[in-house]
Order: C-alpha cells, then sequence, then structure tokens
C-alpha cells in the first residue's frame, strides 16, 4: 500500500514538524533565561568589590574558624574576577560563559579552603591560577580533552619542550607499547587541541608565565624573606646538574657563564643552555604552587 500523501503520513510528518518547533522554542527560551540570568549575576558581581587587606585577613581567620557569614563574604568580594576572567579571556566561549562562571566560582571556593593568609599575597592572586584552572579543566572535558592518560600526562608537561621531546616523555610515563607509542605529531595534535580551549600555557597552574619571567622573579626574591622557603622548595625538584646552574649561574653575585659551566661538564653551550630551561620552568612552578603572582613579587 502506498502511504504517500496519506492522512497517517501527514499527521505523522505534522507531528514532527510540532515537535521540532516546540523544541526551538524551549531551546531559545533557554538561552534567554541563562542571558537573563547573566546580566542578573554580572550586576549583582560588581555590586562588590575587593575588601581592604586588613578586612580581608581578618575575614580569612573568621573563616578558618568556621564563620559561614566571613566565607559568604570573602567569596562575595571575588565574583567580579571571576566574571572579569571569563569574559575578558574565553570570548570565543561566550555562549557557554554561565557554565564557566560556576566552574571559575568553584575554583574559588576550592582556593579559599586551601589559602594561608601567613604567606602575604591577597586572596585573589592566590585564587586566580585556580579559577582558571577549574574553567580551562570544564572546557577540557566538554571538548573531550585530557581524558586519557597520555594527554594528561601532556598538561602537565612543560611548554618550551619539543614535540619529540614531550612525545617520549609521555611514552616513558605511560609505558606505551611500541604500537601504541605517541608520535611527534600525536603532541603537535594535542597542542592544537589544547590552544582552542585557552591563550594560557598547557602547564594547568603556572600564573608566572614564560620561564624567563622566572628567572627575573627570582632576582626580585632575593632581598625577600620567603626567597630561601622558594629555592628550598626548588632545591628538592632539581637534577645535580640543575642545581650547578641554580647557584653558579643564578645566585652568584658574579654569575658563572654557561660557556664556562658547559666547558666544566664537557658538553655544548646548547646542553647548559636546556639545563637552564628546565630549570626556570621548574622555578616558575614552584613559585606558583607557592601562590604568588608576579605583582606580590615585584
Amino acid at each position: 500500500m502506498d502511504f504517500e500523501g496519506s492522512p497517517v503520513r501527514r499527521e505523522a510528518e505534522e507531528e514532527v514538524a510540532t515537535k521540532e518547533a516546540h523544541e526551538g522554542i524551549v531551546a531559545e527560551k533557554n538561552e534567554e533565561v541563562k542571558s537573563d540570568e547573566l546580566v542578573k549575576y554580572e550586576a549583582e558581581a560588581r555590586r562588590f568589590r575587593q575588601l581592604p587587606r586588613d578586612e580581608e585577613e581578618k575575614l580569612v581567620r573568621e573563616f578558618q574558624k568556621g564563620s559561614k557569614l566571613a566565607e559568604h563574604k570573602l567569596i562575595r568580594s571575588y565574583l567580579w574576577q571571576v566574571l572579569n576572567i571569563v569574559k575578558g579571556e574565553y570570548k570565543s566561549e561566550q555562549a557557554h560563559w554561565a557554565d564557566l562562571i560556576q566552574e571559575g566560582n568553584l575554583g574559588l571556593i576550592s582556593a579559599l579552603k586551601k589559602f594561608d593568609p601567613n604567606r602575604g599575597v591577597r586572596l585573589g592572586t592566590y585564587a586566580e591560577a585556580k579559577i582558571k584552572s577549574a574553567i580551562q579543566q570544564s572546557i577540557r572535558h566538554r571538548k573531550g580533552i585530557g581524558t586519557t592518560r597520555a594527554e594528561r600526562v601532556f598538561l602537565s608537561t612543560p611548554k618550551h619542550w619539543s614535540d619529540r621531546e614531550i612525545a617520549d616523555h609521555i611514552n616513558i610515563r605511560t609505558k606505551a607499547k611500541k604500537k601504541n607509542a605517541i608520535s611527534p605529531t600525536d603532541v603537535a595534535e594535542m597542542r592544537l587541541r589544547v590552544n582552542e580551549t585557552s591563550q594560557t600555557s598547557f602547564v594547568d597552574e603556572g600564573s608566572i608565565g614564560h620561564p624567563s619571567d622566572a628567572e627575573e622573579k627570582l632576582m626580585h626574591l632575593k632581598s625577600r624573606q620567603i626567597f630561601n622557603t622558594i629555592v628550598s622548595k626548588l632545591r628538592r625538584e632539581l637534577s645535580e646538574r640543575e642545581k650547578t646552574v641554580l647557584d653558579d649561574h643564578l645566585l652568584k653575585d658574579e654569575p658563572v657563564a654557561l660557556t664556562i659551566i658547559a666547558k666544566r661538564w664537557g658538553v655544548t653551550p646548547t646542553v647548559a643552555k636546556n639545563v637552564k630551561k628546565t630549570l626556570l620552568e621548574k622555578l616558575r612552578v614552584v613559585i606558583a604552587d607557592s601562590g604568588l603572582s608576579p605583582s606580590d613579587l615585584d
């Protein structure tokens, strides 16, 4: 029997069309609701600004004693920071801003729970890396990035390494068999995918920037009380050659040139430069983990 043009066929088509139209209206209304909620959230967030340092420190100590009111005031005082990060750094994710703000707020709450006011930095400075990390993880999860062990190792790898160095590192860490080994081409593709999620480095927790910036910050720290703490933590992460570069090239009042250090080792100057690069990347991570940002080190 030919159903073409039959009442049954027409009724079925009308039902599908009605359903699709309804779904379209619902989706449109949901977007309008999200947009309205975002406008309201922004107005609310901008009502509250950063607290004076002494008031912030007082509230942090009250929060650490269990005060929910103090927690509320502290979180409220940095909602604008989450908003600025999302709208300023994730313009291409505008359709997901509401979700990213929610994730950023969770990062802010996580930072508050771990924050130590005795470090001498503001909560916002400490929280920035946590907020960005939470946002980036949300984007990567939605786009399916970082779901494999190889990708997770990649995300924690220093960005200045070559694709070949990263591929070898991933294969060693994951104990990959030859047929499943990651190639430099695979790494290049990972870079592209990660770059789509963020304009920042793929080392998540970093807030100091390029390794060369870390060297400059180390020099600023030399006259600060926190210097010994940073260097002590750093030493635990260094190889013997990296310790030599740190002591003789970076910390001495009259630094030894890398070419001379390389000659002592019996290697080319390029090898010594690469040792320094790795050292500075480790320094950058240690500084970031200490809750410091460039503004705190100036």
